[in-house]
């Protein structure tokens, strides 16, 4: 286990270096600086953290359905994303907000697909806290560097 660890560690530390490197050279010719980490958590870190979350909470025995989770944290990363786009810190805010919300009633459409009422509460609750913690998470470390 420490082995893989120290071998996988300085590749990684390396990629996340050449990513670095490589959102430098975009932004020097678009003049639009991450632009290759924003895409990169949207096709890659995104989708595997919240995978990972919600199969965490599936192993608890919590009714979560990965995809809906996922398909969640894409949208709250994407509208806040586009949230920071705007010129009004109103319509961005608004914005903003709207991503949970909708995640919210993604989640609850999820739990009713079933017809069971064991654990809704409980499932609506753990794919709202996978899409927020994943998809704000990442996309506000996004919006900083």
């Amino acid at each position: 286990m420490l082995r893989r660890r120290l071998i996988t560690g300085p590749i990684l530390i390396l990629v996340l270096l050449g990513l670095g490197w490589l959102d430098g050279v975009v932004a020097s010719n678009t003049g639009r600086p991450g632009v290759v980490l924003a895409a990169l958590a949207a096709a890659v870190l995104i989708p595997l953290a919240a995978w990972e979350a919600a199969s965490m909470f599936r192993a608890t025995g919590t009714r979560i359905s990965v995809p809906v989770a996922v398909v969640s944290a894409e949208l709250v990363y994407l509208l806040l994303l586009s949230a920071a786009q705007l010129a009004t810190s109103s319509h961005a805010a608004g914005l903003a907000a709207v991503g949970p919300g909708v995640c919210l009633l993604l989640a609850f459409a999820a739990v009713l697909r079933d017809r069971r009422i064991e654990g809704g509460l409980t499932a609506v609750a753990a794919t709202h806290a996978v899409a927020v913690w994943t998809g704000l998470l990442i996309g506000f470390w996004v919006l900083t560097a």
